[in-house]
Order: C-alpha cells, then sequence, then structure tokens
C-alpha cells in the first residue's frame, strides 16, 4: 500500500482547491498567466495601434527586452499573424488579427453574401468555383462548389490553404495587395528552408508575372498532371479593400484559356464586383458599433 507523506496530502489538497476554484467555486485566480501569450498579445496591440512598427517600438511600448520583443514579432510571423515589410523593418499585422475580433462578421459575408453567389453561378456555367480569403503565406479556401459541379474532376474540401505564388487565387492576391503588403510576403516565401517549394525561384520572374496578371486582370494556373486548369480574379481590389480570390477549376483538355477568358471573365468579375460591395456595405454598417476607439486596423484585407 503507498502512503502520502503529510506534505504530499498537503499538495494534493492544495490540487483539489485549484480545481474547485477552476471549475467556479471560487473568484479567487489560482492559477499563474502564461507570460509568453500575454507578450505575444501586447506586442500585436502595439502592431493595431499604429502602421507597424518596429522590433524597438515594440521594446519601448510594452517593456520587453529587444531581443524579447524580436523573438516574439517572429513567432508572430511564423504563425502568420504579422508580416515584416522589408523596406523600412516595420511588423505588420495580417488579415488573421482581424479575424480575432470580427471573425464572425468575416464568416457571416462568406456565408450569406459570397457562397449564395458562388453556387448560383455554378449551376448556371456548371464549373466549380472557389472563394479564398488570405491565411498567412497561403490562401484559405473558405468555401467552394465543387460538390454542387457535374464538371468537377477532383472533389477539394473548403478550409484547405493554397499556396500564395504557385496557385491561381494566391496569384490573384499578391497581384493586387498593397505592394509594401505583397513584398513582405515574398520576402518571407523567399527566405523558406531550402526544399520548399514556396514558387519563388527569381523574385524578378515573379515581378514581371504579376505585373502581367494586373495587365490582363487575372491569373491562370495549371495543376499539372490532374488535367485542371485554375483561373482567378480578385475581390475588392477595384473597391479599395482587398478581400480575397474567386477561382474557377476548369479541364484544360476540353477548353483553352482564350475559350474560358471569352466565356466566363465577365461573369467571374461582375460576381467578384458584387461580393465585394455588398460585403464592404455590411461591414461599414456594423463597424461604427464595433471598430477599435484608437488606432486602426492595418491587415492584408484593407489598403490605406
Amino acid at each position: 500500500m503507498t502512503h502520502l507523506s503529510s506534505t504530499d496530502g498537503h499538495r494534493s489538497k492544495r490540487s483539489r482547491s485549484n480545481e474547485d476554484e477552476l471549475d467556479g467555486g471560487d473568484d479567487k485566480v489560482s492559477f499563474r498567466p502564461i507570460r509568453a501569450t500575454l507578450r505575444s498579445l501586447d506586442a500585436l496591440r502595439v502592431l493595431n495601434m499604429q502602421n507597424g512598427a518596429t522590433v524597438t517600438e515594440v521594446s519601448r511600448a510594452t517593456g520587453l527586452a529587444r531581443t524579447t520583443a524580436f523573438r516574439v514579432l517572429e513567432t508572430l510571423v511564423a504563425g502568420g499573424y504579422a508580416v515584416r515589410d522589408s523596406a523600412d523593418d516595420r511588423y505588420r499585422p495580417t488579415m488573421l488579427v482581424r479575424a480575432l475580433a470580427d471573425g464572425y462578421a468575416d464568416e457571416s459575408w462568406v456565408r450569406d453574401i459570397a457562397k449564395p453567389k458562388l453556387e448560383a453561378l455554378t449551376a448556371k456555367i456548371k464549373w466549380p468555383l472557389s472563394l479564398a480569403t488570405p491565411s498567412g503565406t497561403g490562401m484559405l479556401i473558405r468555401c467552394n462548389t465543387d460538390r454542387d459541379s457535374p464538371l468537377t474532376l477532383y472533389k477539394y474540401t473548403p478550409g484547405i490553404t493554397v499556396p500564395l505564388a504557385t496557385s491561381a487565387a494566391g496569384l490573384a492576391y499578391l497581384a493586387y495587395c498593397e505592394a509594401t503588403h505583397r513584398d513582405a510576403l515574398i520576402d518571407i516565401l523567399a527566405r523558406a528552408p531550402k526544399g520548399a517549394d514556396t514558387g519563388v525561384r527569381s523574385r524578378d520572374q515573379l515581378g514581371r508575372q504579376l505585373e502581367e496578371i494586373r495587365r490582363k486582370g487575372y491569373a491562370v494556373h495549371e495543376l499539372g498532371a490532374t488535367n485542371q486548369s485554375t483561373i482567378a480574379v480578385p475581390v475588392g481590389a477595384a473597391e479599395g479593400r482587398l478581400l480575397g480570390a474567386i477561382s474557377l477549376r476548369w479541364i484544360a483538355s476540353a477548353l483553352t484559356e482564350g475559350q474560358i477568358v471569352e466565356s466566363y471573365l465577365g461573369q467571374l468579375r461582375a460576381m467578384a464586383t458584387s461580393i465585394a460591395q455588398e460585403a464592404i456595405a455590411k461591414d461599414a454598417a456594423r463597424e461604427p458599433a464595433t471598430a477599435p476607439s484608437t488606432g486602426r486596423w492595418m491587415s492584408a484585407g484593407r489598403l490605406t
């Protein structure tokens, strides 16, 4: 039989007492806060209250040592919550930070505005459509019509992330996002570990590709051995607030890019405009009640 010493008994009672307090038995806080979490939140607050911030500025505003502030900021970058602008070494929050505050609103415009429009257009043209929004250094597929399309070769589930530089949605987003944000994202992709296929083999080549996308107004990407190609247009670029990209996926052996452009590009652009205008109006209607009292949002989704 195992016997508890008086010390062990004391610890056991203390542990049970702490559990009771955490379960609501007492209002007293019986745990030590995770300091690293608080540091990250403090750093995000500083980034969010101004047009980004340098390591030194975050260090001064939070009271953290400069080396600690640097580690916190780089952790936020690794998690997709911030990007570092190589032009001025300022860290800026991404769309993910905005989602922490009003993620429900973002979800609601996808569900209530974008999804019905994608479904209606797929019912008309039959090809599968997707809506993707920025997520760190990728594009998150928020909704699609793969299950509704009779022409879908491979059905993909919403929630997957596609790369920025090797997907039509990612290229469309990169081409139209704010220049400083684009440069910061490309910097991150270019610094990826050896062996990581980010698609950024030459910054000059990628720059020319993005210029061509802006000239044409759409991006195209071939999916290789799957016999599929994708065309994507930005959502919100013309409205001054880039929300993401809409993609149409087609069987490459059935139609050429020229045929897809002639038949469907106008419809994709019209739908992107309609989604952006309604989503922005919806956000504007709720903004006075929920906007922060100080500072402003700087995210991948807002061009300022």
